[in-house]
């Protein structure tokens, strides 16, 4: 099966599923293509080989689409919501995502307990920036970086914060902070 089949059969099983749980806003399904570009564009960006922690993992952006470009890349997709673990473990066997380790968790209950080391972390939606620095400021190591997708607005926002070792990258209309840890 080739990625794009994969990115299908999981629009196709996102949708099925949130017929009965709602794990995505169906108000944002003429958004989901913009999404689901997102996450591919992410992957795209993410050159260095190692494991890729996704806090707060919802719907499975970007994990899920992480999971099926990067095959050989290790993914954890960390969620506290049982609804939305469950809706991950469902689609990791549906799509046969071996890669895909599916976490139900708080996070920082994970990090307490959890040995391997991210080399990306993403967070689409997981919470607000200060809180989510905050996070990675307790599990930092060297080398490590933070990728998360933005609006204009916020790109503004985390400008006037001037973070020392963060950029931004664009591509289009997507917007990435690219923050070194």
């Amino acid at each position: 099966m080739t990625i794009e089949e994969k990115i299908s059969n999981y629009i196709a099983v996102l949708k099925e599923y949130n017929k009965t749980t709602n794990v995505y806003s169906k108000s944002a399904y003429d958004k989901l293509d913009f999404h689901i570009e997102d996450c591919k564009l992410l992957g795209f960006h993410m050159k260095q080989k190692g494991p890729i922690f996704d806090f707060g993992s919802g719907s499975g952006l970007p994990s899920i689409i992480l999971s099926i470009i990067k095959p050989n890349t290790r993914i954890f997709a960390i969620d506290s919501t049982l609804k939305k673990s469950t809706f991950l473990n469902h689609v990791k066997s549906e799509l046969d995502l071996e890669n895909l380790t599916v976490v139900h968790q708080d996070v920082l209950s994970f990090l307490r307990t959890e040995k391997t080391r991210a080399r990306y972390i993403t967070a689409k939606a997981f919470a607000p920036l200060p809180k989510l620095l905050n996070i990675c400021e307790k599990i930092k190591f060297k080398g490590q970086e933070l990728w998360v997708p933005i609006s204009k607005n916020q790109k503004l926002e985390i400008q006037e914060m001037n973070l020392k070792g963060s950029c931004f990258i664009e591509s289009d209309s997507h917007i990435f902070l690219k923050y070194l840890l």
